[in-house]
Parts: C-alpha cells; structure tokens; sequence
C-alpha cells in the first residue's frame, strides 16, 4: 500500500498549474534603417541643381531615413550623428545634426516623438562630400529616451558607391 501513496503523490505533484504571470511591460526601442542601403553617385557641382551647401559639392543619393518603434511604448529621439568614412576606411566627418532631425521627419520641433509601432520614413536626402571623396560609407546613429527616462539607440549604415 505504501507504494500506491507514493505513486499518488507524484501525479498529484505533477498535475499542479502554475500561477500565471503577468506579461511585462512594453518598453520602447527604436530601429534605423537607411531606403535604399546603398546609393551612388549623383553629381557636383551645377549637376541637377544646388543640393548641397558650399564647400560639400559632391552627392550621394537620394536615400531615406526610415525610424521604426519595435518595442510596443512611445520613444523620444533627442540626437542624430552622422558620421562618413572614405572608401579608406578613415573618417572623414563627423556631423551632430540633432537640430535637423525634427525637419527631416516633416515635424517641427527639437525634438522627434515616435509613437509606439510607428514607423517614420524622412524626406529624401542626399550625403554631401567635399571634392575628392570616391565614396565609402555614412552611419547614421539616433538615440532618444522612452517615456520612463531609459535610453535608447540605433544605428544604420548606408554605402556610398563610387563613382
């Protein structure tokens, strides 16, 4: 008989449900991505335009920035780096354009909000380089904070083909 009890206690052990638990919360993370990843040449100087400022008369593009929500909670981005590397692999800019990013979005402000799973795709831009460059690469990084103080970041690579 001792035998059968133990064998009762071991299904009745097995059988027990666990407690649910509560799903945790959302919490906001953003992804960049440039449209398309790579992009070539577009002109100098007096091709199609002025473009780019004085002292940047080479192009690269169109392209677009494309800003995702993936974590289901609003984030506000706050700074946007663009940084450019020669086909060398050596840095050659290096570019805090956090005032822009608002603009290129089509939102006023210092600021970009991204609501939770928006996606935000910018107005067409261009890579404006100095004479001399032959292409390489531009990382674009964006960092922000969700709506309870955490940071968040992202980062993006577009390739700047040769001419």
């Amino acid at each position: 008989m001792k035998k059968m009890w133990v064998v009762l206690f071991v299904l009745a052990a097995g059988c027990a449900k666990e407690s649910p638990t509560a799903p945790a919360p959302a919490v906001g993370r953003l992804e960049l991505s440039v449209n398309p990843a790579a992009v070539g040449f577009a002109g100098g100087i007096g091709v199609g335009g002025a473009v780019c400022p004085a002292g940047w008369p080479l192009r690269w593009g169109p392209f677009n920035w494309v800003l995702k929500e993936v974590g289901g909670a609003p984030v506000t981005v706050t700074s946007f780096r663009w940084a450019v590397h020669n086909a060398a692999n050596v840095q050659v800019a290096d570019d805090d354009l956090s005032s822009q990013i608002a603009g290129n979005f089509g939102t006023p402000g210092a600021t970009l909000p991204v609501a939770a799973g928006e996606t935000l795709t910018s107005r067409s831009v261009y890579d404006c380089e100095a004479t001399g460059f032959t292409g390489g690469k531009a990382t674009f990084t964006v960092k922000g904070t969700t709506t309870s103080g955490a940071p968040v970041e992202s980062v993006a690579v577009l390739t700047l083909l040769a001419p």
